[in-house]
């Protein structure tokens, strides 16, 4: 995921530019991984979506948080992959 964000994604190459993805472990990589906070994340959110190259736009749809911190939160999601997700936590329920 990193090396997609960063592959195409000039704010993001820059944002993870300290993390080591030739790392030994999962955890030493994401030491590198600087913290995001809520704030953060209402700030940057148009320069930190990254899209599947030669997808249709319809494939992100955008959602928000009820905002019950304050002010609500969008969330990018590719549907594609995050329809998998709920089916099968659908399906384990």
């Amino acid at each position: 995921m990193l090396q997609h964000a960063a592959s195409y994604s000039d704010w993001w190459r820059r944002y993870i530019s300290d993390v080591n993805v030739d790392a030994v472990t999962p955890m030493e990589m994401l030491a590198g991984i600087p913290v995001t906070t809520r704030e953060f994340v209402q700030q940057h959110l148009d320069d930190m979506v990254v899209t599947v190259p030669g997808t249709p736009s319809s494939d992100y749809p955008v959602q928000k948080t009820s905002g019950s911190g304050g002010r609500p939160v969008q969330v990018v999601k590719y549907w594609p992959h995050y329809s998998v997700v709920v089916d099968a936590i659908t399906i384990l329920e």
